[in-house]
C-alpha cells in the first residue's frame, strides 16, 4: 500500500489527498474523508483518539506520516457512501466487475484456499465468513486509539460500520449484535 501510494503521487503529480479528493472522495461526496500526510496537519470535525488507563482516558497523540497503509480518517456516512459504491450495478467511482473481483476468495498457486479460522482472505484483502449460516465480508482494523469494523452480508442489504476512538482494540462485536438484531430472523439457531 506504500508503494502504491508512491506510484500514484509520482505518476498524478498530487499528493496522495489530493489525488482522492479529486479521484474518489469528491465525486462521491465524501466530505468528512481525508488522508493525513504530514504528521503537523490539522484536520478538522475530527474525533481524538483516547486510550483507556489506570488512572483514566488519555489522548492517543498519533505520530504516522505513512499516508496509504495508515492515516486515512473518515465518517461512518463517508464509509456508508463507499460501501453503496462498491454494491452499485452502476458504481459512481470504479467499476462493478473489479469489485466483484475483489470479494472473490483468494486463491493459491495450488488451487486451493486457506480457512484461517475466522473466514477465508479474499482477494480484497478482507475476510470471507459464515456467521451462522450467513455470509458476510468483513473487514478490522485499530490504530492509534482507532478502531473500525466492517460487516457486509452478501445476501441480505445489510452492512454495519463500527468506528470508535475509544482505543478499544476490536470494535466487531457491536458490529455483530446490531446484525443478530436486524437480521435475527435470518441467522441459523447456534
Amino acid at each position: 500500500q506504500t508503494l502504491l501510494a508512491e506510484i500514484l503521487k509520482r505518476v498524478s503529480k498530487q499528493s496522495l489527498s489530493d489525488f482522492m479528493q479529486a479521484k474518489v472522495f469528491g465525486p462521491l461526496g465524501m466530505t468528512n474523508t481525508v488522508f493525513k500526510e504530514e504528521l503537523n496537519q490539522d484536520l478538522s470535525n475530527l474525533a481524538i483518539a483516547y486510550r483507556e488507563t489506570d488512572s483514566g482516558f488519555r489522548k492517543v497523540i498519533s505520530n504516522y506520516a505513512n499516508a496509504g497503509p495508515t492515516n486515512l480518517y473518515s465518517s461512518v456516512s463517508d464509509l456508508a457512501k463507499w460501501e453503496l459504491n462498491l454494491a452499485s450495478s452502476n458504481p459512481v467511482v470504479g467499476n462493478a466487475v473489479i469489485f466483484s473481483k475483489l470479494n472473490q476468495v483468494a486463491t493459491l498457486s495450488d488451487g486451493s484456499n486457506k480457512d484461517l479460522g475466522f473466514g477465508r482472505l479474499t482477494m480484497g484483502q478482507q475476510l470471507l465468513h459464515n456467521e451462522r449460516g450467513l455470509l458476510n465480508i468483513y473487514q478490522t482494523g485499530n490504530l492509534g486509539g482507532y478502531t473500525s469494523s466492517i460487516f457486509k452480508f452478501i445476501d441480505e442489504p445489510f452492512t454495519v460500520i463500527v468506528l470508535s476512538n475509544a482505543g478499544v482494540p476490536y470494535t466487531g462485536y457491536l458490529g455483530m449484535q446490531s446484525a443478530y438484531q436486524y437480521l435475527s430472523n435470518k441467522f441459523k439457531a447456534s
